[in-house]
């Protein structure tokens, strides 16, 4: 009785440790899939909308280029790890996430801003409309 007990137990520990090996892949290719996509983000704001490039520095002449470069080396700066030069980023440490974390969560928040201040124009547009007019 005491060896089909012991028996059953490592069979159920065995069973336990390959689900959390499995789980714990899947967690990893779940979060190297979001790194790969928040790279690709950050790439094309800094790339198409900012014009820096990753590892260059702009024209002394170029447009804007401070604040051009601060935003493309802080704000949208690469992932630790991503392999991407620049001359900012962040560190691969927890103060190095919690900083990438905040600059994610400050570039959601603007897009939220702009959203509700976008729905606020749409909504006083629709209240100034006259008799005349066609309503929304």
């Amino acid at each position: 009785m005491r060896t089909q007990a012991r028996k059953a137990g490592a069979k159920a520990r065995e069973v336990g440790e390959k689900f959390g090996m499995k789980m714990g892949q899947y967690v990893t290719r779940g979060t190297d899939k979001l790194g790969q996509i928040d790279d690709a983000t950050q790439k094309f704001i800094r790339e198409r909308l900012l014009g820096v490039t990753d590892g260059t520095e702009l024209p002394d002449s170029a447009r804007m280029r401070g604040i051009r470069e601060f935003l493309a080396n802080t704000v949208h700066a690469p992932r630790a790890g991503s392999g991407m030069p620049t001359r900012g980023g962040f560190t691969d440490d927890r103060a190095g996430v919690a900083a990438m974390t905040a600059m994610r969560g400050v570039q959601l928040g603007g897009l939220t801003t702009a959203g509700l201040a976008l729905a606020n124009l749409t909504n006083a547009f629709t209240r100034q409309q006259t008799d005349s007019q066609i309503p929304m």
